[in-house]
């Protein structure tokens, strides 16, 4: 799965609320008729820190189309 996501798509992370983006190298799956997409929180201190996360693509704060960002899958 290609699904391009404009510059800025973002979510909060689960564990701090930090944003964390989504780049060229984002992960997408579909699981159970659901899309997920792999994020990883960059904040030092969160507890998430450096650890792989699914959060359903629903969630993202998707951007507009111009310089998008395609996520691999």
């Amino acid at each position: 799965m290609l699904p391009s996501y404009g510059h800025g798509t973002r979510t909060a992370c689960a564990e701090c609320g930090r944003k964390i983006y989504v780049t060229e190298d984002t992960q997408v799956i579909e699981r159970d008729g659901k899309r997920w997409v792999e994020l990883t929180c960059t904040a030092a201190g969160c507890l998430a820190y450096g650890k792989a996360r699914l959060y359903e693509e629903s969630a993202l704060e998707i951007r507009g189309a111009a310089g998008t960002v395609a996520a691999a899958g």
